[in-house]
This record gives structure tokens, C-alpha cells and sequence, in this order.
């Protein structure tokens, strides 16, 4: 199971202020699926959310910074990955490659849901619960400050 080696992919803007970076990934090496990481620029800062991580990988961050200086998001030779506030874990099964990031930006917020493995959980700065699976959640029904600033 996994993502391929050299991760390549190709970065796109979706919206104004959101970007993405698509990639391969298998299961059980055999059944093809895309993995995608978005990177949302806040509204009123310099800073950036990942939604959904891909493995750190140097020409992905490159891929994306180039793009995202295009678009007037990011300064000339200014770089997203030094700016990221918080990583957002959609589930439990989106964990494989937040602790390269973590490792990386140790003072990044973590957002995820309950139930993720041990490694994993101890990281997460801020929690939904089950129960909130399926609400439309705020920054502020988090309690996190800046998100969407």
C-alpha cells in the first residue's frame, strides 16, 4: 500500500486561495486510487492549512510554491511550508503522512478526528468527536483561534 517513488503528481489551483497537489497512491499495491493534499491560503494572513497531507516531499512543496507565487498568494521565492498554521486530518484513514509534517513544523496545530491510531492522536491539537461527523463545524466550534483569518 502506498504512494510511488519519486512521488511526482501535479499541482493545481482550484479556487482562488485553494490549491491541491494530486498524486498515485495503491492499496495493497495492487488497486489504484488518487491521493490529492490541499493547501488553503487564509483569508486575511500569510498563512496556509493542509487539508489532507501527502508525504513531505521537497519538489511537491517546490510544485506548489511555484504555483501558488503565480497566483499572488505567496511572495516571490516565499514558501507555503513556512507558513502553515494548522493540518487538517479528515479521518482516520488520512494519517499515513501527517507526522512528516509534524516532524518538519513542530509548532503546527493539529485538527483531526477521535479514534485515530495512538501515534497519531497524540498530536491532535484539537479534536471533532463522532458526533460531530456530520455537522458543519465552525473555527469557533472548534476553539481554534486564527483558522480562518
Amino acid at each position: 500500500m502506498g504512494y510511488p517513488t519519486p512521488l511526482a503528481g501535479v499541482s493545481r489551483q482550484v479556487t482562488p486561495h485553494i490549491y491541491t497537489h494530486s498524486t498515485n497512491f495503491t492499496r495493497m499495491n495492487k488497486l489504484p486510487f488518487g491521493a490529492r493534499m490541499s493547501v488553503i491560503k487564509h483569508k486575511k494572513t500569510n498563512k496556509f492549512t493542509i487539508y489532507s497531507t501527502i508525504p513531505y516531499d521537497e519538489d511537491v512543496i517546490k510544485s506548489l510554491n511555484k504555483l501558488i507565487i503565480s497566483k499572488g498568494d505567496l511572495p516571490k521565492d516565499g514558501s507555503f511550508i513556512d507558513n502553515v498554521s494548522h493540518i487538517i486530518i479528515p479521518d482516520v484513514e488520512h494519517t499515513m503522512a501527517v507526522l512528516g509534517y509534524k516532524e518538519r513544523l513542530p509548532n503546527v496545530e493539529i485538527i483531526g478526528m477521535e479514534g485515530c491510531n495512538e501515534e497519531i492522536d497524540k498530536i491532535i491539537n484539537y479534536k471533532i468527536a463522532d458526533s460531530q461527523g456530520h455537522k458543519i463545524l465552525t473555527a469557533a466550534d472548534l476553539g481554534v483561534d486564527g483558522l480562518c483569518s
